[in-house]
């Protein structure tokens, strides 16, 4: 159940980062019913964020930079998982979840140190998809629990306010 709500809450925070920051900037090409977007948001571009919408800037606090691919109904999106899945450290990041269901794939790694969480990476492969959502910086699990409470994450998980903090992986 620990694990679920960390691979939500990962989830969450990409999303709404990347919400309020693809309002900034969006690099998107759309050819014959095919999305391909790449994004990577710079931690200037995450500070900026934070000065235009104030409520964002503790949970952006320490964030150095988020790097985000979608490809939808492309040929290769299977590949790119593969080949995406091969670029990640396994020394560094140390497998948090995953999930494999035919030719569906969901795996979240994190980077852990003495100091903290120091980076997520979320991959999520299907034959007409492709995800990659790389979180890199000083992350905060405390933060990230009051977010999922403000989003009512927790109320849908019903955790109760004395479960205690996910555990992640040891370095």
């Amino acid at each position: 159940m620990q694990k679920l709500y960390c691979l939500f809450i990962a989830l969450l925070v990409a999303m709404q980062l990347h919400a309020q920051a693809a309002k900034q900037v969006v690099n998107q090409t759309v050819e014959c019913e095919q999305t391909k977007i790449r994004l990577r948001i710079p931690s200037f571009a995450i500070r900026v964020a934070s000065w235009v919408a104030p409520e964002l800037r503790p949970y952006t606090k320490g964030i150095r930079n988020i790097k985000l691919a979608i490809f939808e109904n492309t040929n290769n999106t299977l590949e790119r998982y593969q080949r995406e899945r091969g670029r990640i450290n396994t020394k560094k990041y140390k497998a948090f979840v995953t999930v494999h269901s035919g030719n569906e794939h969901i795996e979240v790694f994190c980077k852990k140190t003495k100091r903290g969480i120091r980076g997520i990476w979320v991959l999520v492969g299907t034959p007409d998809e492709f995800v990659s959502v790389r979180v890199r910086g000083n992350i905060d699990i405390k933060r990230l629990l009051e977010l999922s409470k403000k989003s009512n994450v927790s109320d849908k998980l019903k955790l109760d306010k004395k479960s205690e903090l996910p555990t992640l992986p040891q370095a």
